[in-house]
């Protein structure tokens, strides 16, 4: 075999296999088909835990204030409707520094940003 039709046959099998991994143009990954049907993370890939004390909606996030052994901490996590009282597990996020939400003219101390939240019940 040349090696130019060598060289197109392994494109052609990886660009077939790359596609097989990405959704469709305009279809949710499956990170957002998780979220839209309400399926979670598993729990034990979530170290932290909290109790849910104030929230704010935004437009793609909820801020979360959870209290976490006595202490305070904002959370930022995919929107989603949570209750006063309700316990949280989450992962590890990246931590935010003098976070400014423009949204809600507020500044946060330290935010942490997580990808998803898991409700304990």
């Amino acid at each position: 075999m040349k090696p130019l039709k060598l060289f197109g046959l392994a494109s052609l099998l990886l660009a077939s296999q790359s596609s097989l991994s990405a959704p469709p143009p305009g279809h949710p990954n499956t990170e957002q088909a998780a979220q839209i049907l309400g399926l979670e993370h598993a729990p034990q890939k979530m170290p932290f835990s909290g109790v849910v004390m104030q929230v704010i909606d935004s437009n793609n996030y909820s801020y979360i204030e959870v209290e976490q052994n006595g202490q305070r901490r904002w959370l930022a996590a995919p929107k989603r409707a949570l209750a006063i009282g309700t316990q949280l597990r989450f992962p590890e996020g990246r931590v935010f520094k003098a976070f400014y939400s423009k949204v809600h003219q507020r500044s946060f101390e330290n935010i942490l940003f997580v990808d998803s939240v898991f409700i304990v019940e």
